[in-house]
């Protein structure tokens, strides 16, 4: 009897829990969405992963929930960036290794960097050879969806590569495809893991953390970042590649804008976030 009454008031907890979240739900993804369009990053994240918890444990699996769970996620990238820029980052990386300080290195940047968020547009490609023998020594298969980048910036007369792993890639049509001559970069964000220096190679790599790379989607934030269009990829192209990743992140729902009468007779556009308010609350 006594576990029975528990369980029940246990039960009875839980389901007045999830009412209540329930209905702070439409607020939290208001004005996460709101704060997301105006760049106010730090509210956005706190909301939109509050709005987060809530669909999970309702169990939500709907559209407008997996674009929320998005929205999220970008926006908790954009709050955590690394404060200063991975240039930077690597020109003192490369000084304290020419002077022979890689320890003390090593641990301002497990301080000072990892975990930081970075967003990036650039080509992806499979790992090179390096990376499959390492594999290969560990005994390890490769993960689906790893990948490297060639950073644009070199140190001195030194490479700079980054590695990591995003299952989403798996989905994008043509990746990793050989016979794609001209492949179309990537718009995505991760967190810094290490950087390091390998003398083989006169290469400095900076690792991602596993599995948190994500491809980005939202036009909006993107350009609140400072990533603004330039010679060869224009407000257009942005929009193709951010368009093409909503789909391989399976974000089925595009919201409309939606034409409604105002008090004098005429029409106007609804915007996005009142859409999508709707949508999550049917």
């Amino acid at each position: 009897m006594v576990m029975l009454v528990g369980v029940t008031g246990w039960w009875s907890l839980r389901q007045l829990q999830l009412s209540s979240d329930a209905s702070r739900l439409r607020d939290l993804m208001k004005s996460g969405l709101e704060s997301l369009e105006a760049g106010d990053f730090s509210a956005a994240a706190r909301d939109l992963v509050q709005a987060t918890d809530v669909l999970d444990r309702l169990g939500r699996e709907d559209s407008a929930a997996d674009l929320v769970r998005q929205r999220g996620r970008e926006a908790a990238a954009a709050d955590g960036l690394v404060s200063v820029s991975l240039v930077d980052i690597l020109d003192e990386a490369d000084r304290s290794q020419r002077s022979g300080a890689d320890g003390s290195w090593t641990r301002q940047f497990r301080r000072d960097h990892r975990g930081r968020w970075i967003i990036m547009q650039s080509v992806l490609e499979r790992p090179s050879d390096r990376v499959d023998d390492k594999t290969k020594e560990s005994g390890e298969k490769q993960l689906p969806g790893t990948f490297e980048v060639e950073y644009p910036f070199a140190v001195g007369k030194r490479a700079v590569r980054l590695t990591g792993r995003m299952p989403g890639l798996v989905r994008l049509p043509g990746w990793g495809d050989p016979a794609d001559e001209d492949p179309r970069p990537v718009i995505f964000a991760a967190q810094l893991e290490a950087c390091r220096f390998d003398p083989g190679t006169e290469t400095w790599w900076v690792e991602l953390s596993a599995d948190t790379a994500f491809l980005w989607t939202d036009i909006g934030s993107y350009g609140q970042l400072g990533f603004l269009p330039d010679a060869l990829f224009g407000d257009a192209e942005i929009a193709a590649i951010l368009k093409r990743q909503s789909a391989a992140a399976g974000l089925a729902v595009d919201v409309p804008a939606d034409p409604v009468k105002t008090d004098d007779g005429s029409s106007e556009t609804l915007p996005k976030i009142g859409a999508l308010d709707r949508e999550a609350t049917r």
